[in-house]
């Protein structure tokens, strides 16, 4: 018995269902990424500032920054941000941070990688150090920053294999 074949329309069909599945598998919904992102700021505004962020712009600034990336994590974001100030920014009011709640919840922003790293001001070596990928750097282009990932996972892979090549398989 001979099998028929699908049309070609089945097939274009079949073929964008599965494009559309690895889409979807892929990408990163906006809660992950502000986690991971409020994770990393965490420790850049610790590692630039230590626990408490001083009383000035820069503070304020960076308060700023956490509350956009805060408002999009699950849960409540009021006890949130109140809680990551408290730690963070004591020296800021209730009522300020209340404000700060308001205007982030009426514009919330979004930031990219490379955006968010001209407004930290994070240099490559800076990034390396803390272990932060999902914000850029203002010394190295998003191009350059794979072209460098690449290379560093080629010579992984070939001391890898160097290591397997001189150990003997068990016997």
């Amino acid at each position: 018995m001979q099998r028929l074949r699908p049309s070609p329309e089945v097939v274009e069909a079949k073929k964008r269902e599965i494009a559309k599945r690895y889409r979807r598998r892929r990408k990163r919904s906006t809660f992950q990424m502000s986690a991971i992102r409020v994770a990393e700021l965490n420790r850049l505004f610790t590692a630039r500032h230590g626990v408490e962020l001083p009383n000035d712009e820069t503070g304020r600034q960076c308060v700023m920054i956490a509350a956009h990336h805060l408002i999009l994590l699950a849960g409540i974001p009021q006890d949130r941000l109140m809680r990551w100030a408290r730690d963070r920014a004591p020296w800021l009011t209730v009522a300020e941070i209340e404000k700060i709640l308001a205007e982030v919840a009426a514009h919330p922003k979004t930031w990219r990688a490379d955006s968010l790293a001209w407004l930290l001001k994070l240099t490559y070596a800076d990034r390396q150090a803390l272990s932060i990928t999902t914000i850029g750097a203002i010394d190295c282009s998003k191009i350059q920053r794979e072209a460098k990932r690449s290379a560093q996972k080629r010579e992984r892979e070939r001391q890898r294999r160097a290591i397997a090549k001189v150990t003997p398989c068990p016997a």
